[in-house]
């Protein structure tokens, strides 16, 4: 099962039936998008690293620096989004106090 998908159970015999909420996936592709916007401290991290590299003919260097880079990317994004991450938190928490509801009303024809 998916992350953004949420269980509705119809009965003891039958099986779940999935249902995908639009606003939740939107709100996480927002965050992850925010999240992952800026690579730059990887880039810069392996920019530095290459020279070391060579100079030491060993990854190693390539290898610490790029992932102390995605880490520092990482925890300045989560950073930078916190209002988008409240948003989502936020959601979620009201969707599970309410229960599953409805996004749109059927309109009659």
């Amino acid at each position: 099962m998916l992350q953004n998908e949420a269980v509705v159970l119809h009965g003891p015999h039958l099986p779940p039936v999935t249902m995908t909420d639009e606003r939740e996936k939107q709100l996480g592709k927002e965050l992850s998008d925010c999240v992952m916007g800026s690579p730059w401290f990887c880039v810069a991290g392996l920019v530095l690293a290459i020279p070391l590299g060579v100079r030491s003919k060993s990854y190693m260097p390539v290898l610490y620096l790029g992932v102390a880079g995605t880490v520092l990317d990482l925890v300045t994004g989560f950073e930078r989004c916190k209002d988008k991450r409240e948003a989502l938190e936020s959601y979620l928490r009201n969707r599970e106090a309410f229960g599953w509801q409805p996004t749109s009303v059927k309109q009659r024809d």
